[in-house]
């Protein structure tokens, strides 16, 4: 089957961006929903559920990117039967996963109130709620799922974004009236279960008009087996660190806390996502690009574009940074009131954080443009062992913020291993330029923050939207001008106003 690549990566970007923004923008709204239709401690039990099931879902992270990996050559080379094999090791796959998450997620059952600390919607049986979600986690697995590959493989995730798209808005839309109308929580969790099941079937009448030679059938060979084991096994690796901080964070919230406290941190929690989603929409797709130059260029040349792109996320991460820490506390105010406010040394916290993820996504984006996940295999299992240890301490001693600073601990000692592992195996040089670069930008980002702040604190504001939006004006422009000044000198500097001038000439 002959497609265009170049169209299909187009349609691709444009319905992944329209994706991200209704998956940042409908989950907030329906957050606020929740907390005001059924109240906190259903938004918390429902994060702590999502949590559980998250964790448990670790196995699908690596078998499905490594089996699609392996498809991209016999589909390049028109091989319908490898390609019909490979997605029968698939459906099996998936098969056999879903088996031991049903299996896991059963025996927890026992345990869910020893999960919880104190009080949790009388009205609502927690076994019941469980069950929806588990349901619908595994029926991904049982209904169809594995299907997903061969839009996957044949690089047409456009497809895949557009019909998640027009479910999702459909589905939001019945969970909207839901809660409106009827108030009913159960009501609410089926109709998830409905969207995922709803989905695969789509996909599966799709994937069966347009690629009707692609069938589940066959089998590989014990050598392309082996290949793809290791292959799920880096990459599970790989991923299972930041699933787990997120997901056991909020089972310890719960466990020695309350689910309360569990609703109020995943409400900041929640914007310090979708500012990182939108972040990532914008370097996502630089991978293939910088795959490209690492492949043709010198060793000069790729250290510089490491460096430059360095400084492009290094203002945006300024930007955010600062933004955050003067914008939290106003806009949970004007979101869900004074009494879901965490202390401000969370804000703190939460922004450092930030920084801090988002500094090293230079280094992660060279890492995988580069494909050298196996240098780092350890890395995720020291982040789960630091996590669970300071979790452990500092939740009972100081609450919530033990969770950021346990998260804290696990992406600084990542950014570390991985800037060992680029600078040595991708960029092959030192990394002095990348740490002093860093510390400059560090710098300009706590300044941007406390000058922003001052200003911020001028007017009296009540913590309404025109105090976020005066707020928002605020940062943007000590943000930009703070980090302008600050690293005016630098080479990354002359480069971008370089760049800003040549493509203002085009």
């Amino acid at each position: 089957m002959k497609f265009n690549r170049t169209s299909n990566a187009k349609r691709a970007i444009v319905s992944g961006m329209l994706l991200k923004i209704l998956s940042m923008i409908v989950p907030f709204f329906m957050r606020t929903l929740i907390i005001y239709t059924l109240g906190n401690l259903y938004l918390g039990l429902s994060s702590l559920f999502t949590s559980i099931l998250n964790a448990l879902n670790l196995a699908e992270l690596g078998i499905g990117s490594a089996l699609v990996f392996a498809m991209y050559k016999p589909v390049a080379d028109d091989d319908k039967k490898k390609v019909n094999a490979l997605l029968n090791v698939y459906r099996y796959a998936y098969y056999v996963i879903g088996s031991v998450i049903l299996i896991c997620g059963l025996l927890l059952v026992p345990f869910l109130p020893d999960i919880i600390n104190g009080e949790y919607p009388p009205e609502v049986n927690i076994y019941i709620v469980y069950l929806i979600h588990l349901a619908s986690t595994v029926s991904n697995y049982f209904f169809l799922g594995y299907r997903r590959s061969i839009l996957n493989a044949y690089q047409r995730v456009d497809i895949i974004n557009g019909v998640s798209f027009g479910i999702d808005v459909f589905i939001y839309s019945i969970q909207v009236i839901v809660l409106l109308s009827f108030h009913n929580y159960y009501l609410y969790l089926v109709v998830s279960l409905i969207r995922t099941i709803c989905l695969n079937l789509v996909i599966w009448l799709i994937t069966k008009k347009k690629f009707s030679d692609i069938k589940p059938q066959g089998s590989i060979s014990k050598e392309e087996r082996k290949s793809i084991l290791r292959k799920t096994a880096a990459l599970v690796g790989h991923q299972i660190g930041t699933v787990v901080v997120t997901s056991v964070d909020n089972i310890l919230l719960s466990a020695f806390i309350g689910l309360n406290i569990v609703a109020v941190y995943n409400n900041y929690f929640h914007i310090f996502t979708a500012l990182s989603g939108l972040f990532l929409m914008l370097t996502n797709g630089l991978t293939s690009i910088v795959g490209n130059y690492i492949v043709k260029k010198s060793r000069s040349d790729i250290n510089g574009l490491f460096n430059d792109i360095h400084y492009y996320i290094a203002l945006g991460v300024c930007f955010c940074c600062t933004c955050l820490l003067n914008m939290y506390q106003p806009f949970i105010i004007a979101w869900v009131g004074e009494e879901s406010l965490l202390p401000f040394s969370s804000v703190i916290l939460f922004t450092l954080y930030f920084f801090i993820i988002k500094i090293k996504t230079v280094g992660m984006l060279f890492k995988n443009a580069a494909g050298i996940w196996e240098k780092d295999a350890l890395k995720p299992y020291i982040q789960i062992v630091i996590d669970l240890v300071i979790d452990l301490i500092l939740l009972r001693t100081i609450g919530v913020n033990g969770a950021i600073i346990s998260s804290i601990a696990c992406i600084l000692f990542g950014f570390i291993y991985e800037t060992v592992v680029v600078f040595k195996y991708c960029l092959k040089s030192s990394p002095k330029r990348f740490c002093m670069n860093t510390g400059i930008y560090f710098l300009a980002t706590a300044l941007s923050c406390i000058a922003a702040m001052m200003l911020c604190s001028l007017p009296s504001g009540n913590g309404g939207l025109l105090t976020v939006f005066f707020n928002f004006v605020v940062s943007s422009l000590v943000s930009v001008f703070v980090f302008v000044i600050c690293t005016c000198r630098t080479k990354e500097f002359s480069h971008a106003i370089k760049f800003i001038r040549l493509k203002s000439r085009c």
